[in-house]
């Protein structure tokens, strides 16, 4: 993923994954900080969640980031596996 772009994460969940009445956060960290992203009912396709990012969230990670997806539903809560990934940098360092 380069800085300054705006990307779609697009998020596999395994098939009959129930996320009706659901909130969904995906937290990035870098060690030090935290940015979270939360999304309420989200629409799901094809056991498929999509999350874009803006300009400002990717100028504003680090060289790498870890990524973690919770969720709850109902009284119960899951979460899924950490996944590192590497930003690239962009010459162009501000909002376009």
């Amino acid at each position: 993923m380069y800085r300054g772009t705006t990307p779609t994460l697009t998020l596999t969940f395994p098939e009959g994954t129930d996320f009706s009445g659901s909130t969904v956060y995906v937290s990035f960290s870098d060690q030090k900080r935290n940015e979270l992203i939360r999304m309420e009912n989200p629409p799901i396709e094809d056991n498929v969640i999509s999350i874009f990012l803006t300009q400002e969230q990717t100028l504003s990670l680090p060289n790498y980031v870890l990524l973690q997806v919770n969720w709850t539903y109902g009284n119960k809560r899951a979460c899924s596996n950490i996944v590192s990934i590497d930003t690239k940098r962009n010459l162009i360092s501000e909002v376009l």
